[in-house]
């Protein structure tokens, strides 16, 4: 029987005797984006396409003790400004067990470069004794260059500097099958990712 993807139009392009299988395997290495424009000929809005929320599976926090190997990793994406139609600071507290990676927190908010800096020290504060290892990773860009040099000369914390490569949307591209083939688990009530499921 000849093989059809779900969405593709009424019509066979895959050759005969080929099997569903084969092409989920494809999907899921090239990402979600890349296949449909391929394979389908139906690219639809990056904005729509990159991340699927079933994919994230839910858990209980108290069930989640901690364990002598895991890792908590502190991101942050930073922006300094309130104004109203300014980006948002996303901080994200994440749980490394093995392959499985656990979403504990986000705290998304339009702040200043102090109310920034206090909040990262407070998300840093309460978390870095968690787990027997902790590292926080800050974005090298303009607007967190002065928070990497502050925190290591005033604070002596040593944040890993990360520099971005490509917009926004050409990383997360990057990394659709990545986000299938690792588990990643999203806590029920997080309001930090209802927030951005929005956007």
């Amino acid at each position: 029987m000849a093989g059809f993807i779900e969405g593709a139009p009424a019509r066979s392009f895959i050759p005969n005797g080929n099997r569903g299988r084969r092409w989920s395997k494809t999907k899921l290495a090239m990402g979600t984006l890349d296949f449909s424009a391929q394979y389908q000929q139906a690219p639809v809005p990056e904005q729509g396409n990159l991340i699927h929320w079933p994919w994230f599976q839910r858990y209980d926090p108290a069930q989640l003790g901690p364990e002598p190997n895991d890792e908590i990793i502190i991101s942050c994406d930073t922006a300094q400004s309130s104004k109203e139609l300014s980006s948002y600071s996303v901080i994200m507290i994440a749980m490394a067990r093995g392959e499985s990676v656990y979403i504990r927190d986000v705290v998304r908010q339009q702040l200043e470069y102090r109310a920034l800096r206090q909040q990262v020290l407070e998300v840093y504060r309460r978390w870095k004794n968690i787990c027997g290892r902790c590292s926080l990773h800050i974005e090298d860009t303009v607007g967190g260059k002065s928070l990497i040099q502050e925190l290591k000369q005033d604070y002596r914390i040593h944040p890993v500097a990360i520099k971005p490569v490509g917009d926004k949307i050409m990383r997360m591209a990057t990394q659709t099958s990545n986000l299938r083939l690792v588990l990643y688990f999203c806590r029920a009530t997080l309001h930090g990712c209802r927030s951005s499921k929005k956007k």
